[in-house]
C-alpha cells in the first residue's frame, strides 16, 4: 500500500561526516544540533554508519517544503522509488 505524503512536502537529508580529524561526538552533535534546529515534527529518523573506527556518517531525515527550481535550499532531496 503506498504511504501518502501531504501535499507539497518532500523527504530532504542532510548529513554529517566524521573522518580521522573529527571526533563521531563532534558529527553526533552537529546532527543533533540539526534536528534540534528542524523541529520533531518534522524529523523523520536519524542514521549513523561507520567504517573501520576512523569514519562515520550521520544522516538526518525530514519532511520539508517542496522548493521551486529558483531556491537556494542547501539540503538534499530523496529520490522517490529508490533506497
Amino acid at each position: 500500500m503506498p504511504v501518502q505524503v501531504p501535499a507539497g512536502l518532500a523527504v530532504k537529508w542532510e548529513y554529517f561526516r566524521a573522518t580521522i580529524f573529527t571526533s563521531w561526538d563532534s558529527v553526533f552533535e552537529q546532527a543533533a544540533t540539526f534536528a534540534t534546529k528542524i523541529g520533531r515534527e518534522r524529523l523523520i529518523t536519524i542514521s549513523q554508519s561507520g567504517a573501520g573506527g576512523t569514519e562515520a556518517v550521520v544522516a538526518v531525515w525530514y519532511w520539508d517544503e517542496v522548493r521551486t527550481a529558483d531556491s537556494h535550499s542547501t539540503a538534499r532531496e530523496a529520490p522517490m522509488g529508490r533506497t
